[in-house]
C-alpha cells in the first residue's frame, strides 16, 4: 500500500510520509523545549487536504460502505466532523449515519476558500440585498465573510439582531468599512 497501517486503517498521521507537508501536533506544553512556532501548527486547511488525499482513491461502492467505513472507524468519523464543522460551519447530528454520509460527500468535494469571520448568523437567517437587489449579494452561514457581513450592515444596521456571534465593536467595523467604500 505505501502508506502506513494501524489496524486495517489508514490514518492521517502528519509529517509521516516523504511527501507530507503536514506537520504534526505538538502539545503546548512542548513547543518551546523543541523550539516549534505556533505557526507550524496543523491547520483546519491542511487537515482538509489530508482528509481528502487519503481518501482520494477510495470509492465507496455504495452509500452502506461509507457509512460503515465511519463506523468502524471512529477516528476517521471524528476528524470528518472536526472538518464538517471547521471549514463548512455545519454540525454533523450524532446517530445519523445518513448524515456522515452527506458530510463525506461534501468534505470531498469542497474546493472553495477557507473563510473565518468574525460573525456569525442564527440558523437558517438569510439576507438579501434591499438596495440594490443583487442576487450575489444574498448572505447565509454558507458565505459568510466579514466584508459581506458589513456591507449589508452598511446598509441596515438593525441586521445586527440577525447575529448570534458579533465581535463587540461590530459598529465601529461598519463605519470604517462605510469610510472605505466612499473613497
Amino acid at each position: 500500500m505505501g502508506k502506513k497501517e494501524l489496524n486495517g486503517i489508514n490514518p492521517i498521521i502528519a509529517g509521516t510520509d516523504k511527501d507530507s507537508n503536514i506537520l504534526p501536533i505538538v502539545p503546548e506544553e512542548d513547543r518551546e523545549k523543541d523550539s516549534i512556532s505556533i505557526d507550524q501548527e496543523v491547520t483546519a486547511e491542511q487537515r482538509l487536504v489530508a482528509f481528502q488525499e487519503k481518501f482520494a482513491d477510495k470509492n465507496f461502492a455504495n452509500p452502506s460502505a461509507t457509512k460503515g467505513h465511519f463506523t468502524k472507524n471512529p477516528e476517521d468519523k471524528a476528524e470528518l466532523e472536526y472538518l464538517y464543522k471547521e471549514i463548512l460551519k455545519k454540525e454533523l447530528k450524532s446517530g445519523c449515519k445518513d448524515c456522515v454520509v452527506d458530510a463525506y460527500v461534501e468534505i470531498m468535494k469542497f474546493k472553495g476558500e477557507v473563510v473565518r469571520s468574525e460573525f456569525e448568523l442564527y440558523a437558517g437567517a438569510l439576507i438579501e440585498d434591499n438596495v440594490g437587489f443583487d442576487a450575489g449579494k444574498a448572505m447565509s452561514n454558507h458565505n459568510l465573510t466579514n466584508e459581506l457581513v458589513l456591507f449589508h450592515l452598511s446598509q441596515d444596521p438593525r441586521l445586527i439582531e440577525r447575529f448570534q456571534k458579533k465581535p463587540d465593536n461590530w459598529e465601529e467595523l461598519v463605519e470604517k468599512y462605510k469610510e472605505r467604500e466612499r473613497g
